[in-house]
């Protein structure tokens, strides 16, 4: 016996809930949710998406905290792996936890804790 999807019956259940006072409703939205706010001087999203927050970054950066950034992009891509703030982030982190006296894309311990904090400014 095959079952149906009664659109009618699920905005009956949707309209309990924004009735009861007893039953909290919560909603998720995603991160690319803050795009859909235009600023209207710069005809470009109030908050950037990801792929822009992260060009942005990277254009703020310079000198080795610049290329570091830039070997981490290469690293990322030759795994497969989207080459994002967050991921960049987190391969920084990780980096700077594991370098102990010894050098990683050009950095030591304290020049991945700049560029964590450099990154952490920018996507604030």
């Amino acid at each position: 016996m095959p079952i149906y999807h009664d659109p009618r019956e699920m905005i009956r259940g949707i309209q309990q809930l924004l009735s009861s006072p007893a039953k909290r409703l919560g909603f998720f939205t995603g991160t690319g949710t803050s795009m859909a706010i235009i600023n209207p001087v710069s005809s470009g999203p109030i908050i950037p998406g990801i792929v822009d927050m992260t060009r942005e970054v990277k254009d703020s950066l310079s000198g080795d905290l610049k290329n570091a950034f830039e070997r981490i992009e290469e690293e990322l891509l030759a795994d497969g792996k989207p080459v994002t703030i967050e991921t960049v982030l987190s391969l920084v982190r990780l980096k700077a936890q594991v370098v102990g006296n010894e050098s990683l894309c050009g950095l030591d311990k304290p020049g991945f804790e700049r560029l964590e904090k450099k990154i952490e400014t920018e996507i604030l």
